[in-house]
């Protein structure tokens, strides 16, 4: 069962195991939701840093949900929907680790 976690100040929806962008020291990092109870989130990065707030003090320029082609990697880097420096990266080290290190630029 997932648990869900509601931002009160972002009006936002996001549920345990949900792919999001976390904010930090103006970088967008990709984040899962590892847990929210007790008024508590915690989000797992990609690359292993583990990051805990209070629900209250969350808002949608901190956490914003990930965009499917960011999830799963694109080809043409021209087709992310999530278009920062964060995903770029992420996009390209996936691409790195599946041995497909050459990626199309529009």
């Amino acid at each position: 069962m997932k648990l869900v976690c509601v931002f009160s100040k972002a009006a936002a929806v996001l549920f345990q195991g949900d792919r999001v962008w976390l904010r930090e020291d103006e970088q967008f990092l990709p984040s899962t939701v590892s847990s929210c109870s007790g008024g508590v989130v915690i989000f797992a990065t990609d690359y292993g840093q583990v990051y805990t707030y209070k629900q209250n003090a969350l808002t949608r320029q901190k956490v914003q949900p990930m965009h499917h082609s960011s999830v799963r990697g694109v080809e043409d880097m021209a087709t992310l929907e999530d278009l920062h420096e964060g995903a770029i990266m992420h996009n390209l080290f996936q691409r790195y680790q599946q041995r497909q290190i050459y990626s199309r630029q529009s």
